[in-house]
């Protein structure tokens, strides 16, 4: 663990800002541990003594936001330069989130505490966090605090719970979702009683909202040591995700509706829409999760009857995944015919050649298509006039 931690300077400025007014205050959680770990930390948060009507005092003169008062938690908005831009004066804006030292009251959801408790003691707030190596605070000043040995568990590469894995899973059945992709993210094996805990309390994941474990489930398929986790712990996620088949997805293509797409092979869609996943997410992996139990495609001609069939973006995701992107390419860089509006005819031509009835109309369309694309005739008008699909 290094002894520092560069803290962005208008982070900082938030701990300086608490101290010269007698509260204490610490960077907190993932900030730390990405930090610690050579990580680019994603979002800063801040944890200290003050109260959150103490806090929104020390910071008047800034913009805040009410994230959570029950729960303790206030943003502060800071306007910042786009330092990556000479000259630049275009502004970007980031909240720090500050949340008062807290003790949770009784977790009767699975996912929320009743009530909270302030405090004044760093340790008890620290006490509430899931994981070991998420329960580290630090200030230039006093260095880290690291009560629960988490920074032994990071060099370990170790997941493991802040005290009784089962107490921590019944408080929150998310952190079961958020073990997992931790595992997925960082390649840390989970600790044996904390992933035993995990596999008995699984089926209260399902208790938690769908959109909360559709984004840890998003964040663990992309991860790089995604493999490990499905072979290792995918009776756990099998109980916790309704649907999903634990297969090895890290060596297709790092994207989302693909890798789902194999995760889910049967029932997609209504997988996707109990996951509460949006409306583009949901047709995507339910085409592609078709596609792949079908036969892959032979030839060209086959490749471009998907792109007919299923639209380009699909194709280009479903040969993607089969790592054949390239004849998709080749296909729509010399602009091959491959769907109705791509041919050199209309149906308003048809209709000017006497051709009234718009089911003979399309049926004609369509049989043209079918010559340009199996190559018995250019796709070229006159051509397709003198052939024999009028």
């Amino acid at each position: 663990m290094p002894d520092r931690i560069n803290i962005p300077h208008h982070v900082q400025n938030v701990l300086d800002t608490l101290n010269k007014t007698g509260h204490e205050a610490y960077v907190v959680g993932g900030c730390v541990r990405d930090s610690s770990m050579g990580r680019q930390p994603n979002d800063w948060d801040v944890c200290t003594s003050a109260s959150p009507q103490e806090t929104k005092e020390c910071f008047s003169n800034h913009q805040t936001i009410d994230i959570g008062m029950k729960h303790g938690t206030v943003g502060v908005i800071f306007q910042m330069k786009d330092s990556g831009c000479i000259d630049c004066f275009d502004t970007y804006y980031d909240v720090v989130e500050i949340t008062t030292y807290r003790i949770d009251g009784e977790y009767k959801d699975s996912r929320h505490p009743d009530d909270v408790q302030f405090t004044k003691r760093i340790e008890e707030d620290l006490a509430r966090r899931d994981f070991t190596m998420n329960a580290i605070a630090y200030n230039p000043a006093d260095g880290y605090v690291d009560p629960y040995g988490g920074q032994e568990d990071i060099e370990r590469e170790e997941i493991k719970t802040v005290g009784n894995p089962e107490q921590r899973f019944e408080e929150d059945a998310l952190r079961i979702m958020r073990g997992l992709r931790f595992a997925a993210q960082l390649g840390f094996q989970i600790e044996e009683t904390t992933a035993e805990a995990m596999q008995r309390l699984a089926d209260t994941v399902q208790k938690v909202s769908a959109e909360r474990v559709q984004t840890e489930l998003g964040k663990l398929v992309a991860g790089s040591f995604v493999d490990r986790v499905m072979a290792e712990h995918g009776g756990t996620l099998e109980i916790a995700v309704p649907g999903i088949r634990c297969v090895p997805v890290a060596h297709l293509p790092n994207i989302k509706t693909i890798r789902l797409a194999k995760l889910f092979p049967a029932e997609a869609e209504q997988h996707m829409r109990n996951l509460r996943m949006d409306r583009k997410t949901t047709a995507e992996v339910a085409a592609l999760a078709r596609l792949f139990a079908g036969k892959e495609p032979e030839n060209k001609i086959a490749v471009k009857r998907r792109i007919r069939a299923e639209g380009l973006e699909i194709a280009t995701l479903y040969m993607e995944a089969l790592g054949r992107k390239k004849e998709i390419d080749e296909i729509v860089e010399n602009n091959e015919c491959c769907t109705v509006e791509q041919l050199d005819i209309s149906g308003r031509d048809l209709i000017e050649m006497g051709i009234k009835d718009g089911r003979e109309i399309g049926a004609t369309l369509e049989r043209m298509l079918d010559a340009v694309i199996e190559g018995r005739v250019e796709n070229e008008r006159g051509k397709l006039i003198d052939g024999k699909y009028l």
